[in-house]
């Protein structure tokens, strides 16, 4: 069976609604708190290791559940961003609610079937 990790950075504010879609379709998802990105803001990582048969439900499952925004960019990070574009456009930015990576993943093991043949 292969498998795939889902990892996707995610908007604080889309967190429960995207755990409780993964979790009302049976996924296992681990989240993280992460600081960084365009803005520098807080955000969400969001782990799920599934079949390869699931990942498209899994990313559609996000989808359905984030929602873009139009922000305010931080003065500080206005600085850090590239030359060449007007300052009017770094007062405010769309951003997308999910950020989607898929790694193939080589094995998946759990621990505790491992304990057990101990």
């Amino acid at each position: 069976m292969k498998y795939k990790m889902v990892f996707a950075i995610i908007n604080t504010m889309d967190r429960k609604s995207i755990i409780d879609g993964l979790i009302s379709k049976g996924y296992h998802a681990t989240q993280l708190n992460s600081i960084g990105g365009f803005t520098g803001k807080e955000s969400i990582c969001i782990i799920v290791i599934t079949n390869e048969s699931n990942v498209n439900d899994v990313i559609l499952t996000m989808k359905e559940n984030s929602v873009s925004r139009k922000i305010e960019v931080p003065e500080d990070r206005q600085a850090i961003i590239a030359d060449g574009i007007d300052r009017a456009e770094l007062l405010s930015a769309k951003i997308s609610g999910t950020v989607v990576s898929v790694i193939d993943v080589d094995e998946f093991i759990h621990i505790n079937d491992l304990l057990d043949k101990i």
